[in-house]
């Protein structure tokens, strides 16, 4: 039958009873979102804190970033055609639509949430 070959040391027994005492953390629900969140911390989903909006969510910098895009296009295409190369502004106008159509979806997103 097999033996040790050395005694246990009080810390090393010590150090491994001492993880049955844990338990599971609770959670919270968000309010906003509805998601679950670990309490006193931030719901990385709707960004607030305490009923506080405190952080901008990855979805509303998505949406600002295609509004100013669509800005900067507007602006492109208020400029005369005449001095655009025609197969310039066609593309120009392509990628316009892309990015509208795209900000409709997140729009309609939004909107559903």
């Amino acid at each position: 039958m097999p033996v040790p070959k050395r005694k246990w040391s009080r810390s090393r027994s010590r150090s491994r009873q001492a993880n049955k005492g844990l338990e599971a953390q609770p959670f919270t629900i968000c309010a906003q979102s509805g998601s679950a969140v670990a309490p006193h911390t931030v719901c990385l989903k709707s960004g607030y804190y305490k009923g506080e909006k405190v952080l901008v969510t990855k979805f509303e910098r998505t949406l600002k970033r295609d509004e100013t895009r669509k800005n900067r296009m507007d602006k492109i295409q208020a400029k005369p055609a005449e001095s655009i190369n025609p197969e310039v502004a066609q593309a120009q106008q392509e990628v316009s639509q892309e990015q509208a159509a795209k900000a409709k979806k997140a729009r309609k997103k939004v909107a559903d949430q």
